[in-house]
């Protein structure tokens, strides 16, 4: 994997894990409204018992996603903080954790969309991929 495909995997990864969290929280939401509907139901004990291990293993399965994203979220920051030019690393960081477009990163910076992207090519080199 290239540096550029290994940073690339940090832009989408704060909206994954939003997304994920509230998946997770919209599957709460539903548990606690089955809860209300199926408390009075004569017998129904047995397939409520049921659903819960059911929605207890889908939000096991959730967090242990969102574990694994903010785990991959610190590879990335780690290897952003191994390349020692200021300017490279601000700009891997504003475009990759920030999640930032060229124009905005530009703007942050106060350089041009070129000189930004230069920046980066200078510094792509530097950035380390931790091994598979």
């Amino acid at each position: 994997m290239t540096a550029k495909e290994f940073l690339v995997r940090a832009r989408r990864i704060d909206r994954r894990i939003e997304e994920t969290r509230e998946r997770l929280e919209r599957m709460r939401g539903q548990l606690g409204g089955r809860v209300a509907n199926l408390s009075g139901i004569p017998g129904s004990r047995q397939r409520w018992s049921d659903k819960v291990d059911d929605m207890i293993d889908i939000e096991l399965r959730l967090e242990k996603q969102i574990r694994e994203m903010c785990q991959i979220k610190r590879e990335v920051m780690d290897a952003i903080d191994g390349v020692d030019d200021p300017l490279g690393r601000e700009v891997l960081e504003l475009y990759y954790l920030d999640g930032l477009s060229w124009g905005d990163v530009a703007s942050r910076m106060h350089y041009s969309v070129r000189n930004v992207q230069i920046l980066h090519g200078k510094a792509l080199p530097f950035v380390r991929v931790p091994c598979a």
